[in-house]
Order: C-alpha cells, then structure tokens, then sequence
C-alpha cells in the first residue's frame, strides 16, 4: 500500500501543546485529517487521532472518548506514527510531504455496515471502512435527509472557520471514481441488511 504523510506546522495560544496538524493519504484514494503531533509534559512528542465522545461515562464520570480512525494493528501504529514525527522533525519552512510504503503496493480495502435498530432515527446505519486491512476509518453513516433520500456521510469535526462554525469531513475520498465506489458499496450493504431484516420479519409470522 502506498501512502503519503503531509505535516503543517501551527502555533496557537489556545492549545500550547499543540506542534503540528498530519494528514495521510492512502494509495491516492482515501485521506484523513485531523491528526495532530502533540507535546507530552515530559517534552516528548506524540501522534493523536481526533477523537469523538461514546456517549458513556467512565468510573469519575468523565466522557468516554474513541478514535474516529486508527492503525489496526500494533505493527502500522507504530511504524505510523514514527513516520509522522519523523516527517514532522524534517519539516522545511512549516511543511512536509513524504511518500510511504507499507506491504504490497495495492490499494485494497472493505466497509462493514450495521442498520439501525431504530428505525425513526434519521441515521439509517452506522459504517466503517478497513484500509488494507492495517488502518480502521470509523464514524461513517448512512443517513435520511429532510427529502426523504439516504445519503453517504464521512467523519466530520465542527471548526472555526472565519470566526463561523463549520462541520468539515476529516476523512473522505480523494477521487471521483473511489468516491462513487465507495459510498456505492455502502449503500449496496445496507440495501442487503434491509433485505435480510425483512426476510426475517416474513419468516417470524
């Protein structure tokens, strides 16, 4: 698989710890935002994913936090994230890019696809996507609009923009022919979910 880590170097009052923002697109097709290279109180540094609250509450009553997306496996999260803060410590002017490799140089990839038990609910079915099955995108949807049309909807985090509020998609295909591809494939999953719940429903009475 073939991948490319971009780095943007930032500095703002509101988060001091806060070095870098990364970017990875895997093999020209899929890209994630939103990671950032972080200072830790002992001066190192570190990779975060963006992260999105469970809904749960852990023993201090706190919110539960998960990753929107991951490195599946122990080997590709830490070869990532090096190669993040590798790409970070060779910044030139604030920038970096630097094009990777990992295993076979195909792009291959899968969608899992669950339905919402709750049919009154305006997201239809929860999705993830499996990247060369070493990287998990979480957080995808499949959701009604007010016209009545399901739609496609990737990660997305509320931003100032402009001193304006704005939800923009932090992980999403770069291309026309994977974006019609992919959302085809998840749409063509829940399809079969509705077909099967109704199969079921029949074979009950």
């Amino acid at each position: 698989m073939k991948y490319t880590v971009n780095i943007y170097e930032v500095s703002t009052e509101k988060d001091t710890k806060l070095r870098a923002f990364a970017a990875v697109t895997f093999g020209d097709c899929f890209k994630v935002t939103g990671i950032t290279v972080r200072e830790g109180k002992a001066g190192n540094l570190y990779v975060s994913m963006p992260q999105y609250p469970t809904g749960e509450r852990g023993e201090d009553n706190k919110l539960i936090y998960s990753d929107v997306f991951f490195p599946k496996t122990t080997d590709f999260s830490t070869l990532l994230r090096g190669e993040i803060l590798e790409a970070y410590q060779n910044r030139e002017d604030g920038r970096n890019e630097v094009d990777l490799e990992y295993g076979d140089t195909g792009f291959e990839y899968y969608v899992q696809v669950v339905n919402n038990k709750d049919l009154s609910c305006a997201t239809k079915a929860f999705a993830r996507l499996v990247i060369d099955d070493v990287f998990v995108v979480n957080q995808i949807s499949v959701k009604r609009s007010f016209a009545g049309n399901n739609f496609v909807a990737m990660p997305s985090q509320r931003r100032m923009i402009d001193g304006k509020a704005e939800y923009q998609d932090i992980a999403y295909p770069v291309t026309k022919d994977f974006h019609d591809t992919l959302y085809g494939d998840i749409m063509k999953q829940y399809e079969q979910n509705l077909d099967k719940q109704r199969t079921a429903k029949e074979k009950a009475r």
